[in-house]
């Protein structure tokens, strides 16, 4: 079985592959690349495993939370080769593939905590048990997510820096299309699709934006 994975949730724009037991996958972690850079990832580890398109079983996505633009850029990716491949769409919470990354790396073991911050305050932010489930998911305020961390549940986090200690462990190196298409193979196996017509992506919060200030209000004091 051969799925392709796609995450573009943070700041790193991630393609995967997984072709039976092999995986491949190619990321970057630049700013505002993502749409420009998706396809150029995908054709490049296609190539990785020798594979191409009309190769695949199943075309899978990064689903959320996470960023707003980052999100649609994968979700809308991830649609439009369903439809032109005519192959099921398979969405995998982002949290989830991020907490399984890291324990298959090593990096923890046990209980863990997903938090990523969703600006304005909050933070999004994922709880999972030592098998590594999903116990909870929502948005919490910093001081609630760093209760946590001073509880001594481990933590990963894309701004690490924002808790004392140096104890949360930066989520980054975790964000990865070939965990994203491996979660999404088993749910394949067992026959559990998502339809491409009605999908949306998990933002958890609703986007708000900000009134540009007046030039008057740009203006420095003389």
């Amino acid at each position: 079985m051969n799925v392709l994975g796609i995450e573009t949730a943070t700041d790193v724009c991630s393609v995967g592959i997984v072709s039976d037991e092999r995986t491949f996958h190619r990321s970057l972690r630049e700013d505002r690349v993502h749409s420009e850079k998706v396809l150029t990832l995908t054709d490049l580890v296609l190539k990785d495993a020798g594979l191409t398109p009309h190769d695949l079983h199943g075309i899978a996505v990064s689903s959320g939370p996470g960023s707003f633009t980052g999100l649609r850029i994968g979700v809308s990716t991830a649609k439009g080769m369903c439809y032109a491949l005519d192959l099921p769409l398979l969405g995998v919470p982002t949290f989830d593939a991020i907490a399984r990354a890291a324990r298959s790396s090593g990096v923890v073991e046990g209980p863990v905590v997903v938090a990523a911050d969703a600006r304005q305050g909050d933070w999004y932010v994922g709880t999972y048990d030592g098998q590594g489930v999903a116990v909870w998911r929502g948005v919490e305020t910093l001081a609630e997510v760093s209760q946590r961390l001073s509880a001594g549940q481990r933590m990963l986090t894309d701004r690490p820096e924002a808790f004392a200690g140096g104890a949360a462990i930066d989520l980054h190196p975790f964000c990865r299309g070939d965990v994203v298409a491996v979660a999404a193979a088993e749910r394949l196996r067992s026959g559990k699709t998502d339809d491409p017509v009605t999908f949306e992506p998990a933002y958890m919060k609703e986007f708000v934006t900000r009134k540009p200030r007046a030039q008057s209000e740009l203006r420095q004091p003389s």
